[in-house]
């Protein structure tokens, strides 16, 4: 993981049977000892398999680490989760 290393974000909710979905992809701006900085560029929502929006969004957001997984997979998480996972 270094600087300019492209990302993308994803968090998802079920609502009955379908899934709605947002994607968010960027590159990390700068990294800490336990959190990253992402600069977003595009944004990518779904409704189910229907894009409901496909725009480019300009934000910069904070991803605190939040575990390791058994598998080697890093993943950081955004405040209150509002943004979603990272996962590197």
């Amino acid at each position: 993981m270094t600087i300019g290393t492209n990302v993308t974000a994803y968090k998802s909710s079920c609502i009955g049977i379908m899934i709605d979905s947002t994607t968010y992809t960027g590159e990390i701006v700068k990294i800490n000892k336990k959190s990253i900085v992402v600069k977003f560029n595009h944004i990518l929502v779904k409704s189910g398999k229907k894009i409901t929006h496909d725009a480019d969004y300009t934000d910069t957001v904070k991803f605190n680490y939040w575990k390791t997984c058994s598998d080697g997979r890093i993943l950081y998480r955004s405040e209150a989760n509002l943004y979603g996972i990272i996962t590197l």
